[in-house]
């Protein structure tokens, strides 16, 4: 019933396997079902809109490809450590904080040009970066100064 908008199912494509429940002799699910789709873009189509599905406050779809099951039920028993990767390191993002001068920056918007800029306390400031038709409408720095953010 779910998944009847989510494209053609080949005929006979459902199956969901059942258990005899012990206790009361009754047939009930085993907790999953496999749709067998016409197209390969149907089944993608599927997974995107009706994976994390809430089917009511306790209860929610996982939907994945055959392949991907089948893939994770082949894992190797025995643990094996991954390749340790070469560190890298990156930029500080707050680098502009460790300014050897503790010089602010500030932005300048003015016609068509945009420039960082250094404030430097008894000297002219010092331009950092200028770009021009950075920006369509204007530039604003984020909340902890980390980002300059342009709008287009």
């Amino acid at each position: 019933k779910i998944f009847k908008n989510a494209g053609d199912i080949k005929e006979n494509g459902i199956n969901m396997p059942m258990d005899t429940d012990p206790a009361t002799g009754k047939l009930t699910s085993k907790g999953y079902l496999f749709i067998e789709f016409e197209t390969p873009e149907q089944a993608s189509l599927a997974i995107k809109n009706y994976d994390n599905y809430s089917m009511d406050k306790t209860h929610c779809l996982a939907v994945n490809r055959f392949t991907d099951v089948e893939k994770y039920s082949q894992i190797e028993e025995e643990y094996k450590e991954p390749e340790e990767e070469k560190f890298v390191e990156k930029e500080h993002l707050r680098s502009w904080l460790t300014d050897s001068q503790a010089r602010d920056q500030f932005v300048l918007y003015r016609g068509d040009d945009v420039s960082i800029l250094w404030n430097k306390k008894a000297e002219p400031p010092e331009e950092e970066h200028k770009r021009v038709n950075w920006t369509e409408t204007y530039v604003q720095w984020s909340p902890l100064g980390t980002y300059l953010a342009t709008f287009h």
